[in-house]
């Protein structure tokens, strides 16, 4: 199918003309016939951020229309609210918020972790649950267009953290370094998923990565086109913190030595240009030789509006408000820096050395000035020898679920700024503590996908830091508390314990619990850190009383505890990710009383062989894979996976339940946990 052969039906042709004096594509550029519903649900957005976050940021508006109306240009009209929300908060998201893994409490997260933290010190905590609120709610409607496709924007965008984890500014050893790392940081897979779900085609990621070398030049043009435009703002806001770009203006400048237009007409004349025409040529020989079949229709329409995406980011990106306008917004987000400097220069004399010391680093090296501790004591050095094993837990990636909830919670409560730091920072601790003492008494060998902590610092050195990080939880607690409410924080801390206390008792004694027993083990353990957390957040609170019961916060904390342990030992044996994570079945080698082995040692006629297997891996400490399959066989046959789905989709339905109920007395939807839910579900 030839691109001559594309019916375009939901987007017109730009003139030529008007193209040309805008920009120096040689691509059509094709615009939404709904712009003006695009209009409206940007304002609409705009509206609800300004009213709930305040900070300002420069969307995908323009004078030629919102960046959706050409990208993708053919965009279905069911999809253009969602995708043109979807946009604007990924601007806010390059503005105001980064992606996971820069927080302190979790500094590095998980490629499924839930959404994006928010990078900016100046928000308060109110303001932070209120981002993740609109954050939460815009993946929502994605999902609710079009689940199957909208999973695979979700999945490309949390793997937008994981360039900022491989690759720095400082580590470009070439040209080519620099775009491979800028095709990959500027969104490529987010692009190309977006194109499937906004014109709802029928390709799979592997499809997409199979036409990569058509694609490639493409989505590396339209990455240095970004840099060609988003120079100048990025030089006022990063250069003030730090002493060189991942732009590509800035390497061209840096390596050959040239001024702000010399090496901005390098890049478009010799670098952009014909990255271009090897897009062109590259589609023009696929479209040729490949044989049909019958996605050849939809990769056809996909490799047009790879094009068309090129092009209609260029001349929007030619004429965008975030780019050429983005001085308009006061104070953007508080990114300008705080003395109101910006860096002002001609581009035709500027040079990377004249940039730098206009913005006053002079020798800071990435924004601070190089300085030697000389004064550092014995007592300072093994204080940090007392928290590697935490600050290496930490390293290990996270979803950090716990931080979710408590925004999650905020939204409802409304606890101060100083309250909810303490307690993300005190659930942190309990949290950190719980992890490094699990693996040592579950004898667990991986920790998502990394070797357990013990196992790299010892056992003794383990403990020592889970016990040091108890303090640190209490040190935290201490000001929150009130003296009538103290029992409550207390209390929790030793359900925690006796939840763990039983877990280990029937592990250790080969005690196979009723399920009732082991609900009430997940109510302790598990739920114990929820119902701190939300706890806390009450007593601290600025709610109305009358709108949320204590109790009912309570009883949704207890239920996500459940369904949590419940859902843990189901893709602990199910999941191939977990799997490869932790172990093959690593519950089977802990001798744990799961939720699907409870279930078939108590509904099986072959008990006595379960027990015995079971008798096998306490005496090697362990079980091998064969024998862990008989189990495995076992609870196919008994349905034991079966009843443990049943019992997630009960919890779920609870959980759902409990939620609307405070949802209508607090008259808030809380698409924070809506969102979290969802994602769980997504085993």
């Amino acid at each position: 199918m030839a691109s001559g052969d594309i019916k375009f039906v939901h987007s017109d042709l730009v003139d030529r003309e008007e193209v040309a004096r805008v920009c120096a594509t040689t691509l059509p550029v094709r615009i939404s016939k709904y712009k003006d519903v695009a209009e409206k649900a940007l304002i609409v957005f705009h509206r609800q951020w300004e009213a709930e976050v305040g900070f300002a940021f420069h969307g995908g508006s323009s004078p030629k229309g919102h960046v959706s109306a050409f990208f993708p240009p053919e965009i279905k009209p069911d999809r253009v609210e969602a995708f043109t929300w979807l946009l604007e908060y990924f601007c806010a998201h390059d503005d105001v918020v980064t992606t996971s893994g820069t927080s302190q409490t979790h500094p590095k997260d998980a490629p499924d972790s839930v959404g994006w933290e928010v990078r900016k010190s100046e928000a308060s905590g109110l303001q932070v649950s209120a981002i993740k609120q609109i954050q939460s709610q815009v993946f929502l409607r994605l999902l609710k267009v079009d689940r199957n496709r909208g999973n695979l924007v979700l999945k490309a965008i949390n793997n937008l953290s994981k360039i900022h984890e491989t690759l720095g500014a400082t580590d470009f050893k070439s040209w080519e370094d620099l775009l491979q790392y800028r095709v990959y940081d500027f969104g490529t897979e987010f692009s190309l998923m977006s194109i499937v779900y906004c014109c709802e085609l029928d390709l799979t990621a592997a499809d997409i990565e199979d036409l990569k070398s058509v694609w490639w030049p493409a989505t590396a043009a339209a990455a240095l086109v970004n840099d060609l435009y988003s120079f100048n703002k990025e030089v006022s806001l990063e250069l003030p913190t730090n002493s060189t770009m991942s732009n590509a203006v800035w390497y061209l400048m840096e390596t050959l030595n040239l001024t702000v237009s010399q090496a901005k007409e390098l890049l478009l004349k010799e670098k952009i240009a014909p990255l271009e025409k090897q897009f062109i040529a590259k589609k023009r020989e696929y479209l040729a030789s490949n044989e049909k079949t019958y996605k050849s229709k939809d990769i056809a329409y996909f490799l047009e509006m790879v094009g068309l995406g090129l092009s209609g980011n260029w001349y929007w990106s030619a004429v965008a408000n975030r780019f050429h306008r983005w001085m308009d917004v006061p104070n953007l987000a508080g990114l300008v820096p705080s003395n109101g400097t910006v860096v002002q220069f001609d581009e035709n004399t500027a040079t990377c050395a004249t940039l730098i010391k206009g913005s006053s680093l002079g020798g800071m090296i990435n924004g601070v000035s190089p300085t030697i501790n000389i004064h550092e004591t014995a007592k300072d050095s093994y204080h940090k020898i007392l928290q590697q094993p935490i600050q290496y837990l930490r390293s290990v990636p996270s979803k950090n679920v716990r931080g979710t909830i408590i925004q999650a919670l905020n939204l409802w409560l409304k606890a101060p700024d100083p309250a909810v730091r303490q307690v993300e920072a005190l659930i942190g601790h309990l949290h950190d503590s719980s992890l490094l003492l699990d693996d040592i008494q579950d004898s667990s060998e991986l920790r998502r996908g990394r070797p357990a902590t013990y196992r790299v610092f010892g056992a003794p050195q383990t403990i020592n830091a889970a016990t040091f990080a108890l303090t640190l939880a209490f040190e935290k607690a201490a000001p929150l508390m009130k003296s009538d409410t103290a029992s409550g924080f207390f209390d929790e801390v030793r359900n925690l314990h006796l939840g763990q206390a039983m877990d280990l008792h029937w592990t250790r004694c080969g005690q196979c619990p009723t399920i009732a027993e082991y609900m009430e083990m997940n109510r302790l353990k598990t739920g114990a850190l929820f119902c701190l957390a939300s706890h806390l957040l009450y007593i601290n609170g600025s709610f109305s009383p009358e709108t949320i019961a204590q109790n009912d916060i309570n009883d949704l904390m207890i239920l996500l505890g459940q369904y949590f342990q419940a859902r843990d030992d189901y893709i602990n044996l199910a999941s191939a990710q977990y799997q490869k994570e932790k172990g093959f079945a690593q519950d089977l080698d802990e001798g744990k009383f799961s939720l699907p082995l409870i279930h078939v040692m108590t509904h099986s006629p072959n008990s006595v062989l379960l027990q015995n297997i079971l008798c096998e891996r306490a005496r090697h400490s362990g079980l091998s894979d064969d024998l862990k399959r008989l189990i495995l066989d076992e609870m196919q046959d008994q349905g034991s996976l079966t009843f443990t789905e049943e019992t997630l989709r009960s919890l779920e339905g609870k959980i759902e339940q409990q939620m609307e109920l405070i949802e209508r007395s607090t008259g808030v939807a809380n698409y924070i946990f809506q969102f979290l839910l969802d994602r769980l579900k997504e085993m």
